[in-house]
């Protein structure tokens, strides 16, 4: 079984036992991007989760905290979208087979879920050129720890929040860093900007690993600050994670949403930095311990 496959298994679940799932977008590569909402109440969250290809952990986690949910079901609306960065993730867990598997993985979901029509997908030709890029970009069949979306643009430096302007950023294709050609150059930084316009959220969540810290700033001063502020102090209650700045990091998700929707939002950092990268699921246990409580816990500050 590929990670697509396992990851649609999981969705039809989460469907079957009440939650809501619906598409919001597609990759590059024409996989759709899903969004799953568990509760019905005014208050809205988002959560975001993968959007570099390394951290599926974080897909994982999601998987643990919907079905927490869906069985204590908030008075709220909670989104999630649980994979940021489909194709990169395929790639990164079963490699360049998941380019290869394309076209089935997309028939086969689209026959999963009847509000899917129409998927276009990229040609032959175009994929073959795709698979060349990736193998000269990564100089090696192991992509691993590859972080980028199909462009080799890293998504989370990809946003419209001083763009461009990070420590690490870099101008050229890479498997991790690149931000792109311009802001929101990508289909799926697309996606979440437009699903957050509709939605409204009143707090995100991105889940990243690795470390154990939260990162809630993006030069939001004054009462915006300070109300972030207790939204963050019960995180670092919650998760035990210490609570840092990011002062050299710009265009990510998190910092989109400070700078133009002006609501709390947050990076979640999971996993200890003794663990290398990709990590495995012998660490989900004690992240899910960590981070059971966190949904809920913001809820009641909303």
């Amino acid at each position: 079984m590929s990670f697509w496959n396992d990851y649609i298994l999981d969705l039809k679940f989460l469907e079957k036992n009440g939650a809501s799932v619906f598409c919001i977008g597609k990759s590059v590569l024409g996989r759709p991007i899903f969004c799953v909402k568990i509760g019905n109440g005014s208050k809205r969250m988002l959560i975001q989760y993968a959007i570099h290809a390394r951290e599926h952990i974080t897909y994982h986690l999601f998987v643990k905290q919907a079905k927490n949910l869906l069985e204590n079901k908030p008075d709220a609306s909670v989104y999630f979208v649980p994979l940021a960065n489909p194709d990169g993730v395929c790639l990164a867990v079963d490699g360049l087979t998941s380019l290869n598997t394309l076209y089935d993985d997309i028939s086969q979901t689209a026959g999963h879920f009847a509000f899917l029509h129409n998927l276009e997908v990229i040609s032959t030709a175009v994929l073959k050129k795709i698979k060349s890029n990736l193998l000269k970009i990564n100089k090696s069949t192991d992509f691993s720890l590859w972080k980028a979306n199909i462009n080799c643009v890293d998504l989370n430096v990809n946003f419209d929040a001083r763009w461009a302007k990070g420590k690490s950023n870099l101008f050229y294709p890479a498997p991790a860093n690149y931000v792109g050609k311009q802001p929101e150059s990508e289909p799926e930084t697309k996606c979440l900007t437009s699903v957050c316009k509709a939605l409204k959220p009143h707090l995100t969540i991105s889940y990243h690993c690795k470390g154990e810290v939260i990162y809630y700033q993006f030069f939001q001063k004054g009462a915006f600050l300070k109300r972030d502020k207790i939204f963050a102090k019960k995180l670092h209650e919650t998760t035990t994670y210490k609570l840092k700045k990011s002062k050299h990091s710009t265009g990510g998700f998190k910092d989109w949403c400070i700078q133009t929707l002006k609501i709390p939002a947050f990076t979640i950092e999971v996993g200890s930095d003794k663990l290398c990268h990709p990590l495995d699921k012998n660490c989900l246990d004690e992240i899910w311990q960590q981070n059971k409580n966190v949904i809920q816990n913001l809820l009641a500050l909303l």
